[in-house]
């Protein structure tokens, strides 16, 4: 479980490092002490790093299968969060192939679990924009007030709603 717990927080370091074989080989080390432990959560993290290298590898078919695998599991297991993972573990891959708005369901389902969350109205944005749906983008933005954005805090989900909502505002302001 120690193990367990220091790699949990080790991977992802290594990876923002740039560090990628040493997070491949760790995560492979992970994945092996998941499955003789059968813990969930530590099977949902080790099955997360099987996406996201999937997707970065570019087997992004596969990424979509896995992906779906563990939408199934945490829906079984009432995950809260399990659409947001999924939403999260697809978004990339989606994108590069122009399906951004085959996400667009979870999006609103996580919208509706929180409506006041400008995260999600960002991505929308976003979702609109990639999706051709311009004129819903540029509708929401004057719907919302856009400084909401410079006051969140600069987490991990800071960079993708700052994106979302700077290509959208530069956008309007071209038009």
């Amino acid at each position: 479980e120690l193990v367990l717990q220091g790699a949990r927080a080790q991977i992802p370091a290594l990876f923002v490092l740039g560090r990628h074989d040493e997070s491949r080989t760790l995560a492979t080390t992970f994945t092996r002490l998941a499955d003789q432990v059968r813990h969930p959560d530590h099977l949902r993290l080790a099955r997360m790093w099987d996406i996201l290298r999937s997707s970065l590898e570019g087997r992004f078919d596969e990424a979509e299968a896995l992906a779906q695998q563990q939408l199934d599991d945490l829906l079984r297991a009432g995950h809260i969060q399990g659409v947001g993972i999924h939403f999260t573990q697809t978004f990339a891959g989606r994108w590069l192939h122009g399906e951004l708005d085959r996400g667009r369901p979870a999006l609103e389902a996580m919208q509706l679990v929180f409506p006041s969350n400008i995260r999600f109205w960002a991505v929308s944005l976003w979702v609109d924009m990639a999706s051709g749906r311009w004129e819903r983008a540029l509708d929401e933005l004057a719907a919302n007030d856009p400084t909401q954005v410079a006051q969140l805090p600069h987490d991990y989900f800071w960079w993708p709603t700052m994106l979302a909502w700077t290509v959208v505002s530069t956008h309007r302001a071209a038009c």
